[in-house]
C-alpha cells in the first residue's frame, strides 16, 4: 500500500477509500446477481407449490445458491485476472522477474484481496437471500 499512500498526500484524493469503494461496488454487483437469481427461484417454487413452508423455500433457495455461487465467484476471478493480464504476464515476458515479485506487487495484492472479498460477499449472500426470500 506504499504506492497508494504516496499519492494520497500529494493529490488530496483518498485512494484507500477509493479502493474500498471499488471493492464494495464489485461485491454489490455480484451479490445482487446472486440474490436476484435465488429470490426468483424461490418465487417460482412458491407459485408452483403454494403450500411450501418457509423451511422448504429456504432449502430450495440454498440449493439454487449453491449452484450459482461457484460460477459467480469464478466470474469475479476471471474478470480481475482479465483486467490485470499484462501484469500477470510480467514474469514470463521479463527474464529475471520471479513469481514472488509478482505476488508482492501492490496492484496484484489488491486484486487478490478484491477476489477474496468478492467471493466472501457472494458466499454470504446465498443464505441471507434464501432466508429472506423463504
Amino acid at each position: 500500500m506504499m504506492g497508494i499512500r504516496m499519492f494520497t498526500g500529494a493529490s488530496g484524493i483518498d485512494y484507500l477509500g477509493l479502493l474500498q469503494a471499488g471493492m464494495v461496488l464489485g461485491i454489490v454487483g455480484a451479490a445482487m446477481d446472486v440474490a436476484i437469481a435465488i429470490a426468483s427461484a424461490v418465487d417460482q417454487v412458491r407459485l408452483v407449490k403454494p403450500a411450501a413452508g418457509r423451511a422448504e423455500l429456504f432449502h430450495r433457495g440454498l440449493a439454487v445458491g449453491r449452484t450459482i455461487m461457484i460460477p459467480m465467484t469464478l466470474v469475479l476471478v476471471f474478470a480481475y485476472i482479465g483486467l490485470n493480464l499484462p501484469i500477470l504476464m510480467l514474469p514470463k515476458l521479463l527474464p529475471g522477474h520471479h513469481l514472488s515479485l509478482l505476488v508482492s506487487n501492490e496492484r496484484v495484492s489488491v486484486e487478490l484481496l478484491r477476489i477474496l472479498v468478492g467471493g466472501i460477499g457472494v458466499v454470504a449472500t446465498v443464505p441471507i437471500t434464501a432466508a429472506l426470500a423463504g
